[in-house]
């Protein structure tokens, strides 16, 4: 069977086309190659999609980027443990919700007789996001339903 050796050392069996190796080199933190652009590019899939979802489904908070860009790659992704990496995710704290500006409005149609199923859709939410922000603005729950 003959032999012969490529460019890189490595030994190709031309009869079976296969290779034999004397050392393999794995690079899993990206010190010998740049995997950087890769890497940046996988969590930009990941999120825009995650994003344009949200978006979609009115779950996306007003304030949210638009799309995954560098500036959150390098401040919440690179170089940091995974754990810290997944806090890109909803910002904490109470946040703004569409919902905010119509605040008079939404109490006085629960006042009077207006179900939640009715504001949910006039002011184009969810129930469930409507529940939550009744809730959070400690609004009583017991209006109309």
């Amino acid at each position: 069977m003959e032999q012969k050796k490529d460019g890189a050392g490595a030994r190709l069996h031309r009869a079976s086309r296969e290779y034999e190796f004397d050392a393999m080199i794995f690079d899993l933190d990206g010190v010998i190659t740049s995997t950087a652009k890769l890497h940046f590019d996988g969590w930009k899939v990941t999120f825009d999609q995650m994003m344009a979802s949200l978006k979609e489904s009115r779950l996306l908070p007003l304030d949210a980027p638009e799309e995954f860009n560098e500036k959150h790659y390098l401040d919440y992704v690179d170089g940091k443990p995974r754990y810290e990496g997944m806090k890109l995710g909803r910002p904490k704290g109470p946040g703004k919700s569409k919902l905010d500006k119509y605040h008079e409005e939404i109490v006085a149609l629960l006042k009077n007789g207006s179900t939640k199923s009715f504001v949910a859709k006039k002011y184009e939410t969810t129930l469930p996001n409507l529940y939550n922000w009744l809730k959070k603005n400690e609004i009583n729950n017991t209006l109309n339903h």
